[in-house]
């Protein structure tokens, strides 16, 4: 996984983790033809901290997916 997720697609990038979080950025992407707003600025990254046994869903506003995330565990 080297950090990046999903394997085929990579959104996600782990950057931290603790006994009871762990804290993924959006990894930036490139804007598509004529999108003048959807994409983030190259070298950007926002991050999130999830918390065990608590959902959080991201969405990507240019093709409208869903990604639900939860931390089951860390060992």
């Amino acid at each position: 996984m080297n950090g990046q997720f999903p394997a085929a697609n990579p959104l996600f990038r782990l950057i931290a983790f603790g006994a009871h979080e762990v804290q993924i950025g959006v990894i930036a992407r490139p804007p598509a033809p004529g999108d003048t707003a959807g994409a983030s600025a190259p070298g950007t990254e926002q991050t999130v901290t999830l918390v065990r046994d608590r959902a959080l869903t991201l969405l990507d506003t240019l093709t409208g997916a869903r990604y639900e995330h939860r931390l089951v565990a860390l060992s």
